[in-house]
C-alpha cells in the first residue's frame, strides 16, 4: 500500500523481489525488516495471498517537528 512518503515504486525497490518469484520461498519476516529499514517506515507487515501475491501493509512514522537549519 502506498503512503504519503513511500510510493509503490519505492516499496517495490525496498522489497527487491524479482517477477515470477515463488512467494512460498519468500521469508516474510526478513522482507518486512528490509522495508522497515526505510526511515519513514515505522512498521511493515507482509502476508501471502495465495496463489500468487504478497500483501504489504506499511505504517509510517509521524513527523512531530520540522527543523530549519541555516
Amino acid at each position: 500500500q502506498e503512503t504519503a512518503h513511500v510510493s509503490l515504486d519505492h516499496l517495490r525497490g525496498l522489497m527487491g523481489i524479482e517477477p515470477a518469484t515463488n512467494i512460498l520461498s519468500v521469508d516474510l519476516e526478513a522482507l518486512a525488516a528490509k522495508i522497515e529499514a526505510d526511515p519513514w517506515v515505522a512498521k511493515a507487515v507482509v502476508e501471502r495471498e495465495l496463489p500468487d501475491a504478497l500483501v504489504v501493509r506499511v505504517e509510517e512514522h509521524t513527523a512531530h517537528a520540522v527543523v530549519a537549519a541555516g
